[in-house]
């Protein structure tokens, strides 16, 4: 048997640093992403980032 736990999460906003979706994307509109980006910097300590 599997188990799956989602237990869901939202991406946490640095106050200087909104999203735009393009620039500056949460881990969701990076999901959304047609091309990768040629350089990206991950911000984070979780599973995501």
């Amino acid at each position: 048997k599997n188990i799956i736990i989602a237990t869901g999460s939202v991406p946490r906003r640095i106050p200087s640093f909104e999203p735009d979706g393009e620039r500056i994307v949460t881990s969701d509109e990076m999901l959304t992403l047609t091309a990768p980006p040629e350089s990206l910097l991950v911000i984070g300590a979780g599973a995501v980032g």
